[in-house]
């Protein structure tokens, strides 16, 4: 099997170092010790959208090396939105792990800065509740674009 080097880690609070399990017991971080990694950066947010998760998968793209890191790239509840935070000057924070050690050092996602996560459960009018095929159908042209640019460039994700 293939070593990476890098595990880059996308998705909500299901992936969020520490949240539910510990790291090493984490899907991601028995993922990582299976591709044999050298680091994983865990890019989650508790409360995260798809919409944001993709934001900062196409974002960081120009820190990748697409021939030796992998991509686990979560699709969080669709009943999420990521929106401008109104000059609130809004951080979310990340995290590069050390999976020899699983010590993790925090740092700025820069991509996300200025924006926050909300729920549509907050605004009862928007098109989610009045026809959930729509919100399924963009979810699934998102995916669906996502996977043919990173099958394009040979990009090794699940």
């Amino acid at each position: 099997m293939k070593k990476y080097k890098t595990l880059w880690v996308y998705g909500s609070s299901n992936s969020l170092p520490g949240k539910a399990v510990a790291m090493k017991e984490s899907f991601w971080g028995l993922a990582a010790k299976d591709l044999g990694v050298d680091e994983i950066i865990n890019l989650s947010s508790g409360g995260n959208s798809f919409d944001g998760v993709l934001h900062t998968l196409v974002s960081m793209q120009p820190k990748y090396d697409w021939s030796n890191d992998f991509f686990l790239i979560g699709v969080p509840p669709l009943e999420r939105w990521t929106v401008f935070d109104n000059h609130s000057d809004s951080s979310t924070l990340a995290c590069k792990i050390d999976p020899n050690n699983w010590t993790k050092e925090e740092f700025e996602n820069d991509c996300f800065h200025g924006l926050v996560n909300v729920s549509f459960r907050e605004d009862k009018s928007t098109v989610v509740y009045e026809d959930r095929s729509w919100t399924e159908t963009q979810a699934l042209n998102k995916i669906f674009f996502v996977t043919s640019w990173l099958d394009s460039i040979n990009a090794n994700y699940l």
